[in-house]
């Protein structure tokens, strides 16, 4: 083999392996696309799926005896969580309720109560709703959600409340079976603690 020959060889070959490795670059980039391209499909459907549990939140405002109405057409057990957004306490359990009604929403009826509303002229109950809603949402809170209208002493006396958070547990007839209070034998209360495992318990024994 001359000179020219070998020359000629070993530029082909050159040739030959700067297009291999193009089609292995290439190959990888077509790999990082689609992966970034997987990524970005999973984002937006994730996106789709909190935007579906927001826009499935509602806020009714109405009075207490409404509400009343209510739990007591309600045919199965409710759970009552009269709660408020100026109270750290009330917000920390509330994922309790949507948990309850995540796991028994079939069997039970719950309802939230904000009782954010004080009885101010100049402060009407709707007001107060786009910050109620707005927690509302950060919960994914898809439950019977309401704004009281009554006026929170008004509740707190019709209810011989002291403070709040306080669960209301009603048997499907609409009789109060279970106070659960921030205060008294019941200070401390939890869902996890001493709600759920009572709501539980009660459907067993319904079951039987």
């Amino acid at each position: 083999m001359n000179l020219r020959m070998l020359l000629c060889a070993v530029g082909c070959t050159l040739l030959i392996l700067a297009g291999c490795d193009s089609k292995i670059a290439g190959k990888s980039a077509d790999t990082d696309s689609a992966a970034t391209s997987q990524e970005a499909t999973s984002q937006d459907a994730g996106d789709e799926a909190a935007a579906s549990d927001e826009a499935a939140v509602e806020l009714t405002l109405a009075d207490w005896p409404a509400i009343e109405k209510e739990i007591a057409a309600a045919g199965k057990p409710v759970v009552v969580d009269i709660w408020s957004t100026a109270c750290a306490p009330c917000m920390q359990e509330f994922h309790g309720l949507v948990e309850l009604h995540d796991a028994h929403g079939e069997k039970i009826r719950c309802i939230s109560v904000c009782i954010d509303y004080i009885g101010i002229k100049s402060k009407p109950p709707e007001t107060y709703s786009d910050a109620v809603t707005a927690f509302l949402k950060s919960q994914k809170a898809t439950t019977a959600n309401y704004l009281s209208t009554t006026a929170d002493s008004d509740i707190y006396e019709t209810l011989e409340l002291d403070s709040i958070p306080a669960v209301f547990i009603y048997a499907a007839d609409g009789k109060l079976t279970k106070r659960f209070v921030d205060a008294g034998d019941d200070a401390g209360f939890t869902y996890a603690k001493d709600v759920r495992p009572f709501v539980e318990e009660m459907l067993a024994s319904e079951s039987l």
